[in-house]
């Protein structure tokens, strides 16, 4: 696509202008893939004065031609309430529609939603449910959310070496809030031989990981 290849640096001189011509030229042709490319450079102002209401109507248009990336976009939208009212259960409805097709990040939001109850009734078992799906994808936010619910036993039994194992992958990608809690763990006295064994674990994670860091 003329207008991605302008847009991105490919192939030509890097041209955000004539990116928006070429990628508008097509998004009016209906291209899912270029509408959602248009509604991103207006929602960020590359090569065209931000406007968060166009962006959304891209995003719309795209999102209902089943582009599971701009339905997470405009689920975004309605999360945030940028460009549209804010509406959580319409946020929840294209999470869901995009997750549904695989995408992590969708997943991973969905399962926030469970989490906390945001736009549907908490239920911790189905976060735990989509955090897996994207942690599989490696997407590091929901390898320390499933690391942690594993730790504590949210919506899954408690299993702490399963939990430390997805801590582990979302450090080895540089999760900051995963480096901390592990600090957190490993600097706590348990009693329980278990946490122990956890506390154990944490110390030595820590130790590759700064032996990484610092390379």
């Amino acid at each position: 696509m003329i207008g991605s290849c302008y847009l991105e640096g490919k192939g030509v001189l890097q041209d955000k202008e004539e990116a928006v011509k070429w990628l508008r030229k097509a998004a009016e042709q209906g291209d899912a893939v270029a509408q959602r490319l248009l509604g991103w450079c207006y929602g960020v102002g590359a090569g065209v004065p931000k406007d968060d209401n166009e962006a959304v109507k891209w995003f719309r248009k795209s999102a209902e031609q089943e582009d599971a990336e701009a339905q997470f976009f405009l689920a975004g939208a309605y999360m945030t309430g940028t460009g549209v009212p804010r509406d959580t259960t319409e946020a929840v409805k294209w999470y869901r529609k995009a997750a549904e097709q695989g995408n992590a990040e969708a997943q991973r939001s969905l399962g926030v939603c469970y989490a906390f109850g945001g736009g549907l009734p908490e239920d911790k078992t189905e976060a735990t449910k989509w955090f897996r799906k994207a942690a599989e994808q490696g997407d590091a936010v929901a390898q320390y959310l499933l690391g942690r619910y594993y730790f504590d036993g949210e919506g899954v039994r408690e299993n702490k070496a399963v939990g430390l194992e997805w801590i582990r992958k979302a450090i080895e990608q540089g999760h900051a809030d995963a480096v901390e809690w592990l600090r957190m763990v490993a600097e706590q006295e348990y009693p329980e031989q278990q946490y122990h064994h956890a506390q154990f674990f944490a110390r030595f994670m820590l130790f590759r990981w700064s032996r990484c860091a610092s390379r």
